[in-house]
């Protein structure tokens, strides 16, 4: 789904998955009293007994603490975070007896979270687990065509992951298995952009990119290779497609699916893919003078 934000600017998610059960989950919040917009995207651990129960709680739990806000000043992501992994404690107390008896606690209703959030004058984003944050300028499709990735696409999202028996493991996620009081998430606040370029924020998954799952190498001289990520590169192919329509509710809706269904279409898609973008007003603003410059001369 999309839409027009109280804020004048966009925000909009998507899932899709490779298996026959999605454990991502996702929840999008247009709070006018506030006013804010936001973004949730919850990644249930794929070994873990309940997972997209998890994901779907933590979600949602986040997206309903953010839309019963009346003031800016009740904004606190640490206490939301909280009370995600409070609910999702509260379901498996609920729901005991229709659990496995030997269930394994360790690996059970284990989730990521990621968040979003534009206000007047700020993005806030905090994250437990990993994933990714894209913050991208509004001139991404400025740069020459020597220039394969622009320098205004960053990853913010530095996971919360382990080295362990060859592999990552995650030591922070959201889950009943370790109690509230430890769930602290990474919480980033930036100033929005709101004199040049203006901000895009996208947020994802593992299943479309994690720098802890990034291919590194090195060459016969001993120097460090990173992969360039694929998923990426079509996604700033399709936003943009999308400015290169007037964008609206339905287009931006449209191209997030059409992204998604991109990622399908480059045998990108082997998990689930869950993606969440928010566009300021100052974006929407610059790539329409930009267009409108571009078509008359």
């Amino acid at each position: 789904m999309a839409a027009l934000s109280p804020l004048r600017g966009l925000v909009a998610g998507s899932t899709t998955s490779a298996k026959a059960v999605n454990q991502d989950a996702f929840c999008i919040v247009r709070n006018e009293e506030v006013p804010l917009s936001a973004v949730i995207i919850a990644d249930g651990l794929g070994s873990h007994f309940g997972a997209e129960i998890a994901s779907s709680i933590a979600a949602t739990t986040i997206g309903a603490g953010l839309d019963e806000m009346t003031t800016a000043t009740q904004l606190n992501i640490h206490a939301l975070f909280c009370e995600a992994s409070q609910a999702i404690a509260q379901y498996t107390t609920m729901h005991a007896n229709s659990l496995p008896l030997d269930l394994e606690w360790q690996n059970a209703f284990g989730t990521t979270a990621i968040l979003a959030v534009e206000t007047k004058h700020e993005l806030l984003l905090a994250y437990i687990g990993n994933g990714a944050i894209f913050h991208i300028r509004g001139n991404f499709n400025t740069f020459p065509t020597t220039q394969l990735f622009p320098w205004t696409a960053v990853n913010y999202l530095n996971p919360h992951a382990l080295p362990r028996g060859g592999k990552n493991a995650l030591y922070q996620v959201l889950s009943p298995y370790n109690p509230p009081a430890p769930v602290t998430p990474t919480v980033l606040t930036l100033s929005k952009d709101e004199e040049v370029l203006g901000d895009i924020i996208l947020i994802c998954s593992d299943g479309i990119y994690s720098f802890d799952q990034v291919p590194m190498g090195r060459d016969s001289d001993q120097k460090v290779w990173i992969s360039a990520e694929p998923s990426l590169t079509l996604f700033l192919e399709a936003l943009d497609g999308f400015f290169a329509q007037t964008p609206s509710q339905e287009c931006l809706n449209r191209g997030v699916e059409e992204y998604l269904t991109k990622l399908k279409a480059a045998n990108l898609v082997c998990d689930d893919c869950t993606v969440g973008v928010l566009i300021t007003e100052k974006a929407l603003e610059y790539q329409r003078q930009l267009k409108a410059k571009t078509e008359g001369g």
